[in-house]
């Protein structure tokens, strides 16, 4: 599993844990004397689908041709088998058990639950397109080098998918792995792992069961099942249904561990919201349907971005620090990265692109409410209790809001399309 890198000219550089940081480039820092500490750490995932990999491939993944260079990643695939009780009880620690030879596998013939287990193991350099700022702070390393081999891992698992079609896998997330992992240093000289060591990746419930304490529960799931399909029978559906439902395929995919789908989906709500907030805001205008298509349907999303949303709502829709220019580069570049120039969605873009996302709903939801005179049926339509609204109405506009949710025909309707009097 380890390799002997001994007597390789790195160019080592100091960061605050010692680490040794190599970078592909001529600059150098100061050298100085290395502290003793353990230069490679090996990462056990334990995998929540099999692979087709046999037990202890091993492959070795290079980011240069160089074979002077320090390899990336090291994996090595384990397939084991534990028993029924330990698959329920304990399925890392028995597993893991498994692997290091303190426990024997459980035979297939008594009963018994197979595991695909890839260790990955890095050296404690740095590489060029890796943060080496964050690297100084003090233990950052650790967390540096989890990120390396779980995108090393799901590198290997996108290959086995490509080149056998196993459909039964997918990359994952660290929400989509145990809650805690294991890891080792290792002595580069001696190849002796060290003491034990545990990482903690989330705090999500294994097999977590929800369960709600609303006894109206069962009234508000018919209520909202009702609405939908009353939405789904009117000539334009409500403008925020498949925003949100969106949104939160993007969350599911991101505890499943998938990492493409959560920033395509996520940015495919934020242009339906947006597309479906302006198409709410025109028809407080009484703009007629047809121009209601073209401007919020029809109309290229970036000119929805500078066009007649930005002019009625007001607020900061350009400078580097509004909503929109933090959406722009944490959520709606990565999404063009992807699709237009054939990028992989990296882990590191997901959490901003998530509070990108979050920030510029709240943000235009927020504008709405300050603006809702002049667009009331935009409130009511963000706010819907139905599809999960949670937006807080200003007192003054609940009476007209209420009235306006028990028209005859839809809300959300334009006025010709509605037969709707101007005058409420």
């Amino acid at each position: 599993m380890v390799h002997d890198f001994s007597g390789k000219k790195w160019n080592p550089y100091h960061t605050s844990d010692g680490v040794r940081a190599f970078r592909h480039t001529e600059q150098t820092l100061a050298n100085s004397k290395l502290t003793n500490i353990p230069s490679i750490v090996v990462f056990f995932f334990r995998l929540p689908f099999n692979l087709t990999l046999p037990d202890e491939a091993n492959l070795v993944l290079r980011k240069s041709l160089d074979q002077s260079e320090p390899p990336w990643v090291e994996l090595t695939v384990h397939r084991v088998r534990i028993s029924l009780a330990s698959a329920t009880f304990s399925p890392y620690d028995s597993g893991l058990a498994v692997i290091l030879g303190e426990e024997l596998p459980a035979l297939e013939s008594e009963g018994s639950s197979a595991q695909t287990w890839v260790a990955a193991s890095t050296i404690s350099v740095l590489f060029e397109d890796e943060n080496f700022d964050l690297a100084n702070r003090e233990g950052a390393f650790t967390s540096i080098a989890f990120e390396r081999c779980l995108s090393a891992v799901n590198r290997l698992i996108s290959a086995e998918h490509l080149r056998t079609g196993n459909h039964w896998s997918h990359t994952v997330s660290k929400e989509a792995l145990d809650r805690e992992i294991s890891y080792f240093l290792v002595d580069l000289k001696t190849g002796e792992f060290g003491k034990r060591r545990s990482l903690k990746l989330h705090n999500r419930p294994y097999n977590p069961i929800p369960v709600s304490r609303d006894p109206n529960l069962l009234h508000h799931i018919h209520e909202t099942l009702i609405f939908r399909l009353s939405s789904d029978a009117t000539p334009n559906a409500h403008p925020m249904i498949v925003a949100r439902e969106l949104a939160a395929s993007a969350m599911a995919s991101v505890y499943a561990g998938d990492s493409f789908p959560p920033i395509l989906l996520l940015q495919a709500s934020a242009e339906r919201f947006l597309r479906g907030v302006l198409r709410m805001l025109l028809i407080d205008q009484h703009i007629r349907e047809r121009e209601v298509n073209s401007q919020a349907d029809l109309a290229p999303f970036a000119t929805i971005l500078k066009g007649s949303i930005v002019k009625i709502l007001g607020g900061d829709w350009s400078s580097s620090l509004s909503p929109i220019s933090i959406y722009k580069r944490d959520l709606y570049e990565p999404r063009n990265s992807i699709l237009h120039r054939g990028q992989t969605a990296s882990w590191e873009k997901l959490n901003p692109a998530i509070a990108a996302h979050d920030n510029l709903i709240e943000f235009v939801e927020n504008r709405i409410v300050k603006c809702w005179r002049k667009a009331p049926r935009t409130l009511l339509c963000i706010s819907e209790p139905a599809i999960g609204g949670k937006i807080k109405v200003p007192v003054l506009a609940v009476k007209m809001l209420k009235k306006m949710s028990l028209e005859v025909v839809p809300y959300w309707l334009a006025d010709d399309t509605a037969n709707r009097s101007l005058k409420l």
